[in-house]
This record gives structure tokens, C-alpha cells and sequence, in this order.
């Protein structure tokens, strides 16, 4: 019932029409908005707006799921399994974040480096999404071995999904963090860290989580410096 009684003690009132001077088909547009008041507000609504994702929960999860990818890696065997399952998904959420930190560091460079870095992304998600269904559909790693000697048998799909596409992201991440740092928005470390933490799955993808711990930093340096230090700047 006191539920009931503060509901209806609600008051909605019709905000007056705002005008628009710089609409994109040149008029005014105008537009009406509801606002709900509770009692004793002093007649001040509330809006309900969506908030974008923190950023910070891209630039810290990516890694730390990245992360998570190579320890499942290194501590189960190579076949079908929930691990392996397990490990690959983590990895596409990963990927997920990576998105979303090229999309917040586009904003600070607008170089188009982002275009190249979704390639990357994309070719990665081909990558591992073609691991899940090859894991779904073995039984074990001979019957997995087999399957994906089928699937690389297609011509320049080995090339596209595994070689030439996938660095294409490191490459746009380290032009894009360059830029920054050339711009005085994050110290020059955070660039060359992340080139290196780049080349260490190169050399031998066991070194992946060393890699992933590296970008880690870099990326809470990187977020602290664009984003919790932003509003501070003049």
C-alpha cells in the first residue's frame, strides 16, 4: 500500500518544446520530453538517459581476458574439451573489449587506423570461431587435426584468418597509442610496450600471458591518462 500511495503521489509534468538551431536538415526541429518528479524535488525531473560502458571495463578486461585465454592454454591439453571451449570464448569476449578500446581511442586520434584494426579483430574472430566449431565436432585432438586440415585446405583462408589478418589489430593498437603519445596524452612507454607485448605470442605463444600482463599496464597507464585525467585537462 505505501508503495501504491508513492506512486500515485508521482507527478509528470511536459517539458516545453526545445529548439534545435543546428538541425541537420537546416529548420528547427522541436521536441517534446517527459520528465517524472517525486515529491519534495522542488519540481526538478529526473531523465532517464543510457550511459555508454565505462571504458575502463574494456581497457582492463580485455587483457585480463586475454589473460585468462593463454593460463587455460598453458594448463590443459591442446584438444576438444571445456577448456579448450572455455579458453576460446574468453577470448572472443576479449575481442568484444578490444573493439570497444579502438572505438575510445579513435575518439582522441581519428587517424582511421581503426578501420585496420577491426580487420584484425575480425580476422582473430574467424580465427577462434572456427576453433569452437572444430572442437564441437571432434571427439578428440586426431579427429580435431583432421577437421581443421579440411577447413585450411580452402584457399588463402589459413592466410586471411591466421597469418596476414590478425596483426593488422596490433599494428592500428600501436599507431594509435603512437599518435597519443606524440600528442602528449600518454607517456611513450605505453606505445613500445605494447609493440613488444605484440611480438611476444610471434616468438612463441606460450609467452601469451606474459604478453596480455604487459598490455594490462599499458592499458590502466593509457586509461588513467584519457579518460580519468580528461576532464582535468584544459
Amino acid at each position: 500500500m505505501r508503495f501504491l500511495k508513492h506512486l500515485g503521489s508521482l507527478t509528470f509534468r511536459r517539458q516545453g518544446p526545445r529548439v534545435i538551431p543546428d538541425s541537420p536538415l537546416g529548420g528547427l526541429v522541436r521536441r517534446k520530453e517527459n520528465r517524472f518528479s517525486f515529491p519534495g524535488d522542488s519540481g526538478k525531473g529526473y531523465e532517464r538517459d543510457a550511459e555508454p560502458m565505462n571504458p575502463r571495463i574494456a581497457f582492463i578486461g580485455a587483457p585480463l581476458l586475454t589473460f585468462a585465454y593463454g593460463a587455460i592454454r598453458l594448463l590443459s591439453e591442446h584438444g576438444p574439451g571445456l577448456a579448450w571451449t572455455t579458453g576460446h570464448l574468453a577470448f572472443l569476449v576479449a575481442l568484444g573489449l578490444y573493439a570497444v578500446v579502438l572505438l575510445h581511442l579513435d575518439r582522441h586520434t581519428h587517424t582511421g587506423f581503426t578501420v585496420l584494426g577491426f580487420l584484425g579483430l575480425a580476422a582473430f574472430a574467424a580465427q577462434f570461431l572456427i576453433d569452437l566449431v572444430v572442437g564441437f565436432m571432434s571427439a578428440d585432438r586426431t579427429e580435431m587435426s583432421d577437421l581443421f586440415g579440411q577447413v585450411y585446405d580452402v584457399p588463402g583462408l589459413e592466410v586471411v584468418v591466421q597469418i596476414a589478418g590478425p596483426p593488422l589489430f596490433y599494428v592500428a593498437l600501436f599507431a594509435m597509442l603512437t599518435h597519443l603519445a606524440i600528442k602528449r596524452l600518454v607517456p611513450y612507454w605505453i606505445p613500445v610496450a605494447v609493440l613488444v607485448a605484440s611480438l611476444l605470442p610471434v616468438i612463441n605463444l606460450d609467452l601469451l600471458p606474459i604478453s596480455a600482463a604487459i598490455i594490462l599496464v599499458a592499458f590502466s597507464m593509457t586509461v588513467r591518462e584519457i579518460v580519468d585525467l580528461e576532464p582535468a585537462r584544459p
